[in-house]
């Protein structure tokens, strides 16, 4: 049987059980019902890459919870700037949970500085007392790493012992305000190491400091553990020659087909693209992202289905081991990245391009107002796409 380029990709992400370089110790679940999340940082977060998969990941998972996120980054920002700017375009949004990424630009990529690194820790225990003081639950967020084959420059200078003392005093505030938070660089910088060992001529930071999609979902899934996200629950388990199952049940079943169905609705699929399947796999992102399917009972190679969209070709060993199902397959779930995006873009273009450019003007609050009412808008629709749905599996032989 011929196996597509496309059909490979989401084979190799569904065999990925245990491949990890990051342990998947999640902390308490820091949301509740209803939570305004914004996420706030630097021209890193402008990229509206991590924080899409933050979104994507929290509005796939908890549906139930209905959450809000906005995304609040600025290009160049840093810890004192996000103070500075803090009532203008965070406080704004009535927020119930802050998350903190800065420090990139802090270090004013130059060599390591104590003084420089004193200034960034207390600009930025003036933005986590300055929340909380509002009864805000802050997340804090190490900055991540450069790659300095693609910035000779930064190699020069060792910028990453920078930001990792950077790092090293953002989670200490963290510790000390009982703030939860995630250590962004050393995964990160681990991973790219990996990458390098095999192929020398890998980057995931083009530039050197802006991550590509594989490198923000590499970041997205530290940062989702220090959300507390949990992961994926299994779609289940039904073993064919009993009969007998676990969220699954036989519907009908021939030499060459078999279709099987959920006994309860699931929830929806988590999507990545096809590219970034290395990323997801060697960051350990699929044990949260990609639930578990096992199917016993069988022999041979089946191409499985699920609402009929192609998600790869297993043998009988495989299925019965237990495979992991990556989003890459489903349209619905691409269909909820793509919301998700331009939910982001809408809001950007309110905010940015409208609401601080327009200070001052009469029907200013008439103009946010609609444009809120559009995000709302979209946020109801990402909510019907998420919403946990019955699923009809199929094995072709």
């Amino acid at each position: 049987m011929k196996i597509t380029k496309r059909v490979f990709s989401t084979v190799l992400i569904a065999l990925a059980v245990a491949v990890t370089i990051a342990s998947c110790v999640f902390a308490a679940p820091v949301f509740k019902r209803g939570d305004r999340v914004v996420i706030y940082g630097d021209s890193i977060t402008e990229q509206q890459m991590y924080s899409r998969y933050i979104q994507q990941y929290v509005q796939c998972r908890y549906p139930e919870m209905k959450l809000k996120f906005f995304n609040a980054g600025w290009g160049g920002d840093t810890a004192p700037g996000a103070l500075n700017r803090l009532e203008r375009d965070v406080l704004f949004l009535k927020p119930n949970v802050v998350t903190l990424f800065f420090g990139m630009n802090d270090g004013g990529y130059r060599s390591l500085d104590q003084g420089v690194v004193s200034n960034y820790r207390n600009n930025l225990e003036k933005l986590i007392k300055a929340l909380l003081a509002k009864k805000v639950r802050v997340v804090v967020f190490t900055p991540g790493c450069v790659d300095y084959d693609k910035n000779a420059g930064l190699g020069n200078v060792k910028y990453n012992e920078m930001l990792e003392a950077l790092g090293v005093n953002a989670l200490d505030l963290a510790k000390k305000y009982k703030c939860q938070s995630a250590d962004v660089f050393h995964p990160m910088l681990k991973f790219m190491n990996a990458q390098k060992a095999i192929d020398p001529q890998f980057t995931m930071i083009p530039d050197s400091v802006h991550p590509n999609a594989a490198g923000h979902l590499v970041m997205a899934n530290t940062m989702l553990q220090g959300l507390g996200a949990e992961p994926m629950p299994a779609i289940g388990d039904i073993d064919l020659t009993s009969g007998t199952g676990n969220g699954l049940k036989l519907v009908s079943k021939t030499v060459t087909k078999i279709v099987i169905e959920t006994t309860k609705p699931v929830l929806a699929p988590f999507w990545f693209a096809p590219e970034s399947a290395f990323a997801a796999q060697g960051s350990g992102m699929l044990n949260l992202v990609a639930p578990e399917l096992k199917i016993s009972g069988l022999s041979g190679t089946y191409k499985l289905s699920i609402d009929s969209e192609l998600v790869g070709s297993f043998t009988a060993d495989q299925l019965a081991s237990g495979v992991q199902i990556g989003g890459s397959y489903s349209n619905r779930g691409k269909m909820i990245h793509e919301v998700t995006f331009h939910k982001e873009s809408t809001y950007f273009h309110m905010w940015r391009n409208t609401r601080l450019p327009l200070q001052g003007l009469s029907d200013l609050n008439k103009i946010v107002d609609s444009g809120m009412a559009l995000d709302n808008t979209l946020n109801e629709s990402i909510r019907k796409l998420t919403a946990p749905k019955k699923a009809t599996i199929t094995l072709d032989r």
